[in-house]
């Protein structure tokens, strides 16, 4: 994830961190830690289009 980041691609973050997190919903638990990742790296993805 950190060399599709700093290569300027998308990231996997979806796939990893993103199906961890639906799997604690889909399970009927909490996953917190995951979404807050997830939603950082595409604030991160984000904002990067911006410093170009």
């Amino acid at each position: 994830m950190y060399q599709d980041f700093s290569n300027g691609r998308k990231t996997e973050v979806d796939y990893i961190n993103g199906w961890i997190a639906d799997l604690a919903d889909r399970e009927g638990t909490e996953a917190k830690n995951q979404r807050i990742v997830q939603n950082m790296v595409h604030l991160a993805e984000a904002m990067r289009q911006f410093k170009k």
